[in-house]
């Protein structure tokens, strides 16, 4: 799009790398789609190109939409769930503070073994799901790390829900009441009373400020987007605004579990 705009606006590359103020060979790399240009670059590139507002907006959807990255369940899982959740792995060392919230189920970080390979076998049937099980259970070696910080925030619906026996079960709950012991875990739980101060029915993650990891039924959304990003963290402060944390959210846990074992 941007090439065709540079030809229409009658300017060389040379040229319209000097009016954004950036090398040519950036422009070069922008026009391939080799490199997704900052918002301020955009808005740059459309006074440049002398765009009328309509135009503006396109380049930046264009932009919006070369940030995000759409990958589908069945596709990754033909690769293995142990590729996938070494992947997953690598994105979580990278970052320095993981905001996620989790509507349906317990979250993988969070999980024991048993609820563990129960959740993969629900998800795919690949042959690798021992695999898939033991880097899962490796990669929650990360929430030891003090110099990185987790938020989860869990609904109460999530933490019924379940996919495996009731003693099972009430295991999975008294492991969650045990991470939310450590200094730098911070287990949210949204119990079926509270008012909800926003509206969010899919799994999200936030690493750091830098990316938005979204599950879908049929596959997962990326996107490192400014505005998704922004939107996506407000949503997550509200949500965690509506949850109980700290000794609130194991006395929640703990009544979960004590219902659960009732005869």
């Amino acid at each position: 799009m941007v090439r065709t705009l540079r030809r229409n606006a009658g300017l060389t590359g040379v040229e319209l790398a000097r009016l954004v103020g950036v090398s040519q060979s950036r422009i070069s790399r922008i026009e391939t789609g080799h490199v997704v240009p900052h918002p301020d670059e955009v808005d740059r590139l459309a006074t440049a190109l002398k765009l009328d507002a309509d135009g503006r907006e396109q380049l930046h959807d264009q932009a919006r939409a070369s940030r995000s990255t759409m990958r589908s369940w069945r596709l990754m899982h033909a690769q293995g769930v142990g590729k996938h959740q070494t992947d997953i792995g690598r994105m979580e060392q990278t970052a320095t503070r993981l905001r996620l919230f989790q509507p349906n189920v317990v979250p993988g970080l969070l999980q024991t073994a048993e609820y563990a390979r129960r959740a993969i076998e629900l998800a795919t049937d690949a042959q690798d799901v021992g695999l898939g099980v033991a880097r899962r259970m490796a990669r929650q070696q990360i929430l030891y790390d003090r110099s990185k910080l987790f938020e989860f925030v869990i609904t109460e619906g999530a933490l019924r829900w379940r996919v495996v026996s009731t003693d099972a079960h009430v295991a999975q709950l008294r492991h969650l009441a045990s991470l939310a012991t450590l200094e730098n875990v911070v287990i949210g739980v949204i119990p079926w009373r509270a008012q909800v101060g926003a509206h969010q029915s899919t799994m999200f993650c936030l690493f750091d400020d830098a990316l938005a990891y979204v599950e879908l039924l049929n596959g997962e959304v990326a996107t490192e987007d400014p505005q998704d990003l922004a939107q996506y963290a407000a949503t997550f402060a509200a949500l965690k605004d509506s949850a109980v944390t700290g000794e609130d959210a194991i006395a929640e846990l703990q009544r979960i579990a004590e219902t659960l074992e009732r005869p």
